[in-house]
């Protein structure tokens, strides 16, 4: 199966499909150029192991050599069509640990056949970050999404994407690791601070 990301021959099964095909989603669909999504994303977990996210899409004005874990705006965790709720479940959440260990993601989605869950990260008060279920990641023409404080007003009111707003949804279930909204690799520049 030849990747419609790289162009490079895959390995076909039941997840590579569901990648390749949302694949084709990020570029048609949600307008993300093929040049700014990355396949198989490194992700430092701190001592253990790296991972890889299936996908991950960066903002055009993000320089290639800067297309790290760190500046990736979605992360994108994918599993075969009609896999069951507890493996489900576990891919949330390790697409959230992918999302703690990496800098400054705004988005991530679990996506299995049409099956979907897409999360905001969400700046608290306190200045850590929790994922909020959402809707839908945005579309790239979307202006660039920024942490939403609880309690503020919706990212981008009036702009048609307001849809992320934190005050539909409430945050996800305690599944988000507690001890880090970054990982060692956090700096007092990020947008949110470590618990």
């Amino acid at each position: 199966m030849k990747c419609v990301v790289t162009g490079v021959e895959r390995q076909e099964n039941p997840e590579e499909w569901v990648r390749q095909a949302f694949a084709r989603e990020l570029m048609g669909k949600y307008g993300y150029r093929r040049e700014d999504i990355r396949v198989e994303l490194t992700i430092q977990m701190g001592s253990r192991k790296d991972k890889r996210a299936d996908l991950a899409v960066f903002r055009p004005e993000t320089p290639p050599a800067e297309r790290t874990q760190h500046n990736a705006y979605i992360l994108v965790e994918c599993k075969r069509a009609g896999v069951s709720s507890s493996a489900f479940e576990a891919a949330i959440r390790q697409l959230e640990s992918y999302m703690a260990a990496c800098r400054n993601p705004r988005f991530g989605i679990v996506v299995a056949g049409d099956r979907r869950t897409s999360f905001q990260l969400v700046k608290q008060p306190d200045g850590h970050c929790d994922p909020v279920e959402v809707s839908d990641i945005p579309h790239a023409s979307a202006p660039k999404q920024r942490f939403t404080v609880v309690g503020s007003s919706p990212p981008n009111s009036g702009s048609g994407h307001d849809q992320y707003s934190p005050q539909q949804h409430q945050p996800h279930p305690p599944s988000w690791p507690s001890s880090a909204c970054r990982s060692a690799a956090w700096s007092p520049s990020s947008e949110c601070r470590p618990r």
